[in-house]
């Protein structure tokens, strides 16, 4: 005669006869079994001794109409208050608009005043060396 040993929530019980084991199993058909000539746990409901009665309701065919109902009107809901955020965003996404051309623009502008400041200072940094030249030649002179 075979001994059966149970796992339940991570609690080894047993030894069981199989008329015991088929008791535990029918309160409860989520156990795991192991008996020595096993190799390892299985779910009762994997093994040809367990009889596990089917009590899983079956689902309704319909859905019931006030679910129903209460679904369309929560989409309803959902759906006003997108639109009246997509109401809010359109001037916001105008300003946005607006502000990018901005910034575009006052980068051009400034990468065209670098470029001129960067001549003005090559020509000042000319002019300053020709004066230097000149004071140095006229300290020769004198």
């Amino acid at each position: 005669m075979d001994k059966w040993f149970l796992l339940d929530n991570g609690k080894i019980v047993g030894p069981f006869d199989l008329t015991e084991a088929q008791k535990l199993v029918a309160s409860n058909p989520y156990l795991y079994a192991w008996q020595p000539s096993y190799t390892h746990w299985t779910p009762v409901n994997q093994i040809s001794q367990f009889t596990i009665a089917d009590n899983i309701p079956t689902p309704p065919v319909d859905i019931p109409e006030e679910l129903m109902d209460a679904f369309v009107e929560g989409e309803r809901q959902l759906i006003s208050k997108l639109d009246n955020l997509d109401e809010q965003m359109s001037p916001i996404t105008g300003d946005i608009s607006k502000v990018t051309e901005e910034l575009n623009r006052y980068q051009k502008l400034t990468h065209s005043l670098n470029n001129e400041i960067k001549t003005a200072i090559a020509a000042i940094e000319q002019q300053y060396a020709a004066l230097q030249q000149n004071l140095v030649t006229k300290s020769k002179l004198t």
